[in-house]
This record gives structure tokens, C-alpha cells and sequence, in this order.
């Protein structure tokens, strides 16, 4: 097993599926109806519907890209998490660690991303911080942005 596959979970379940592509539940499921992810498989053992990591990794790249399962393009909205109230920013720190994030961009095909790269991607793209920001949008982005640079 490479490094990045240790990452992903083996299996997740639908709901924590959506959470890991920063949708609500109800939305996610939506979505599945619509074709643009795949629907769950049932385990084995007791016929509960999961994602495996290969399903794992095409709904992050969905999520990720906005090409549906059938190659036509999807906008998607932030998760809401309730009323915001206002709060001043602040900026996250020049020596966060980006490890989740890194393991998130090469699960998705940049295996060469670096920690550094991506810091210096998330500090231009997000200089007041991640705070607040859904992590799908987040990875969506320095995705993007490192897949220009290539």
C-alpha cells in the first residue's frame, strides 16, 4: 500500500462521505439521485450501504474537479453550518501543517505534491486563513490551482 492510499479510509458510510465532500447529507443524496456520484455499495457483512476507497477517490475527484460521473460539469455550494455570526479572522499561521491536505491532493493523481508547494498554494489562495471554509472547497482549489501551474 502507498502513502496516500493509507490515508483514505477503507470504507465510510454515505453520510460521512458527504461530510468529506463538505455537502449536507440530504444534498449529497440529491446528487447521488441526479447521477453526478455513485450511489453506495452494500457491504458484505450486513448489506449497509458504503463507499469503498475506490468510490472514496471518485467522489473527492467529482467534488474536486465538478465533472460529474458522466463528464458534464456540477457547480456545488458550501455545506451551510448554521447562521454565521460575525467574528474577526484570523489568519492561519505560516507553519500549519498541511498533511491532511497533501494526502487529499495525491489521492486525486498529484503524487509529487510537496507540503511546502501546497502551503505556499494556500497562502495565496487563502490569505486570511482556512478557517471557515468548507474542506472540499479547499482542496478543490489548490487542486485547481496546482494543476494550472503544471
Amino acid at each position: 500500500m502507498n502513502e496516500y492510499q493509507s490515508s483514505i479510509p477503507s470504507a465510510v458510510t454515505a453520510t460521512k462521505m458527504a461530510e468529506m465532500c463538505g455537502l449536507s447529507r440530504s444534498r449529497f443524496y440529491s446528487l447521488i439521485g441526479k447521477g453526478v456520484f455513485p450511489p453506495p455499495v452494500p457491504n458484505g457483512v450486513n448489506n449497509r450501504p458504503i463507499y469503498d476507497q475506490k468510490l472514496i477517490r471518485k467522489c473527492l475527484e467529482i467534488r474536486c474537479t465538478g465533472v460529474s460521473l458522466d463528464g458534464s460539469l456540477v457547480t456545488f455550494n458550501a455545506k451551510r453550518t448554521g447562521r454565521m455570526k460575525p467574528t474577526a479572522k484570523q489568519p492561519t499561521t505560516k507553519a500549519s501543517s498541511h498533511a491532511d491536505l497533501v494526502a487529499g491532493l495525491k489521492s486525486l493523481g498529484l503524487t509529487g505534491v510537496t507540503e511546502s508547494q501546497t502551503t505556499t498554494v494556500v497562502e495565496e489562495l487563502f490569505p486570511d486563513g482556512v478557517d471557515g471554509i468548507a474542506p472540499g472547497e479547499v482542496i478543490r482549489r489548490v487542486f485547481l490551482a496546482i494543476k494550472q501551474r503544471e
